[in-house]
């Protein structure tokens, strides 16, 4: 939006906004144009209601009275022929100006064959009456009488099209019901009842809702303006039809056919006139409302159609006021911006600018601006010339500094070479230390291998001299067995010689019985076979004791070789021991001269990491430093092209400087 408004000037822009603005005035023009229109419409329209009704309230009272007079006519009562004929007559020619074809259908059915009994005739013409009321009420509905905004106008159409018609009606069957009275010369209790009905419907009903109507539309008629001829006209009638309508019940309350059948002319009468002189009023209320509107329409029109001209006029003073000086600024705006000071200076100089600036009480932007271009062309000057003094100096600034700039350059040249030969050295010293701890490391490894292996042979000489130990323990221990099983074998040669001294004693006693059982005889029994076997078992115990005791001699000689064996054996173990021991303290010694070797040539290893990590760190300080030195060559011929841009700069703004001062 903003660039489709840039495309045009500020004078098209204020003629937009200002038929934009008055866009909504027109339309509310147009709505109160409207709205009076309507208003005129509706009250034209009610108008031609009222006219439409004159020959339906002219064709009922008609009706009303040729009823009557038919009635009269076939109860063999001529008089009223002629009056009768004229009411049908007039009823013709309202038929035919009215432009209800149904309804005149129907009157002619009824005058081509008129009723023969009275009965027939009240019911035919009621039925073209409440035809006629009906067509009546369509009429006030369909021109808007009965629903007029207007109070006054409202009250008195309710009066002229249901009121006064409805209590007409009722005061043409009063009459009729005492026509047939008279005609009959007695008064039934049904007719009485009757009368009371009408005169009970006239009390309660249309004479409070006529006096009602009329005395409201009075009311507001005055409060509009309008009441000074409805008063002079409508309220005497009013008051009149008031009376007679009271009169007319008192009649029928009365049951004398003569007193109803004249009270009700009279009431009929005023009635009519009432309805006329009402109907007058209306038209007259509707006149003054159509005129009244027009002259407030024309009236709007032109008070619209003033202030949009007033609103043009304005818009085109206020364009014409801001585009033309706009434009001496933007000429002069121009100028400023195309560096012609001296045009600017001379368009100061013009009529209409001069009186913009001779003017210092105005608060106009445009009066405003050319004094803030007035100023900023003055302050334009002296700038320039501050500019152009300025601009020599840097000029000369920016040459010094190309200059120490360049030799800058070659200083940082020789830093980034001699850096760049440190940077080489110290990474071959980094990769010297890296190697030399490398060789410590695995120095450092072997040392605690061998640490671990010679841990690992002193624990087994340690276990090897335990078992010796241990041998020679159980060498002993068995060399003492031995001696205890050689003292044992000594008592067992004794066992055996006790053993060997028994059988003997034992084979003597058994010899000394088998002769003492061989002296008894027979005597003896089994003694003798007792003793035999006795001395047999001596026998084989002597010779059982002899193999014990050869066994016994056996045993004694190996026992003995035993002991020597063990003793042998125990010296050798002992001589063995003493080796193991010499041994042992030897690798002990030994183990912990490598143990002591081991944090010696771990701690070397850790200070070769440190030398190497030292290394490292200074191969990565050189290699930054150099990276340094090139960003730092790199940043001075940078900031040598910005000398020598700035130089241009300077150049470029000394040409500006003088084309501004042109």
């Amino acid at each position: 939006m903003k660039a489709l408004l840039a495309r045009f000037p500020i004078a098209y822009k204020l003629f937009a906004a200002s038929t934009v603005f008055s866009a909504p005035i027109t339309l509310l023009l147009i709505f109160v144009v409207a709205q009076f229109n309507s208003g005129i419409h509706t009250a034209r329209m009610e108008f031609e209601g009222t006219l439409r009704l004159e020959p339906l309230h002219r064709i009922a009272a008609d009706l009303r009275l040729h009823q009557r007079l038919s009635y009269l006519r076939l109860k063999g009562d001529t008089r009223g022929e002629t009056q009768r004929e004229e009411a049908a007559r007039r009823i013709d020619q309202a038929l035919a100006g009215a432009g209800v074809p149904d309804l005149a259908a129907r009157w002619r059915q009824l005058r081509a064959a008129p009723p023969a009994a009275p009965a027939e005739n009240e019911a035919a013409h009621r039925q073209l009456s409440a035809a006629v009321a009906q067509l009546a009420r369509e009429q006030g509905n369909a021109s808007a009488l009965v629903l007029d905004p207007e109070l006054a106008s409202y009250y008195l159409g309710q009066l002229v099209v249901v009121l006064l018609p409805q209590a007409q009606e009722t005061i043409a069957d009063g009459q009729l019901l005492a026509n047939q009275a008279a005609l009959d010369q007695r008064l039934t209790a049904r007719e009485a009842v009757r009368f009371v009905v009408y005169a009970d419907a006239l009390d309660s009903n249309w004479l409070p809702e006529v006096r009602e109507a009329g005395e409201t539309s009075l009311r507001a008629a005055g409060s509009q303006g309008a009441g000074r001829s409805l008063k002079l006209n409508v309220a005497p009638l009013l008051s009149r039809y008031q009376t007679e309508l009271a009169g007319y019940a008192e009649a029928m309350r009365g049951a004398s056919a003569a007193d109803v059948s004249g009270a009700g002319a009279r009431a009929a009468q005023a009635g009519d006139e009432l309805w006329s002189t009402s109907v007058a009023e209306l038209r007259s209320l509707l006149e003054a409302r159509i005129s009244h509107l027009s002259w407030m329409r024309s009236g709007a029109l032109l008070l619209g159609l003033l202030a949009m001209l007033v609103a043009g006029t304005v818009q085109t003073l206020v364009s014409f006021s801001i585009s033309r000086p706009l434009g001496e600024v933007v000429s002069l705006a121009a100028d400023v911006a195309a560096g012609r000071l001296k045009a600017a200076r001379a368009r100061l100089q013009n009529q209409t600018v001069r009186e913009m600036l001779a003017f210092h009480g105005a608060r106009d932007e445009m009066y405003l601006v050319v004094r803030a271009i007035s100023d900023m062309t003055a302050n334009l000057d002296t700038l320039l010339a501050q500019v152009g003094r300025a601009g020599g100096q840097v000029a000369l600034s920016a040459t010094r500094i190309a200059a120490a700039v360049r030799q800058m350059e070659g200083t940082v040249s020789e830093q980034a070479a001699s850096t760049n030969q440190v940077n080489a050295t110290s990474k071959e010293i980094f990769a010297s230390v890296q190697e030399l701890a490398r060789t410590m490391a695995q120095v450092s490894r072997v040392a605690l291998e061998a640490t671990a292996s010679a841990s690992g042979g002193i624990s087994n000489l340690d276990q090897i001299h335990s078992t010796m130990r241990s041998l020679l323990a159980a060498g002993e221990a068995l060399s003492a067995t031995l001696d205890t099983v050689a003292e044992k074998a000594r008592n067992v040669d004794e066992v055996i010689t006790a053993i060997t001294r028994v059988a003997n004693r034992t084979n003597l006693l058994s010899l000394n019985a088998a002769i003492e059982a061989e002296r008894a005889g027979d005597s003896a029994g089994g003694f003798s076979v007792v003793a035999i076997e006795i001395r047999r078992l001596a026998d084989q115990t002597a010779v059982a004791a002899l193999d014990i005791e050869k066994l016994v001699q056996e045993m004694q000689g190996a026992v003995r070789e035993g002991v020597a064996g063990v003793d042998r054996y125990t010296a050798g173990m002992r001589a063995s021991s003493g080796a193991v021991d010499a041994l042992s303290e030897g690798l002990g010694l030994v183990i912990d001269k490598t143990r002591n070797l081991g944090p010696a040539f771990e701690t070397v290893n850790q200070g070769m990491q440190l030398q190497s990590q030292g290394a490292g760190q200074i191969a990565e300080s050189m290699t930054h430093l150099r990276d340094a030195a090139q960003q730092t060559r790199e940043s001075l011929a940078e900031f040598r092209s910005v000398a020598e841009h700035l130089h241009e700069a300077v150049d470029g703004l000394v040409a500006e400087v003088g084309r501004f001062s042109e």
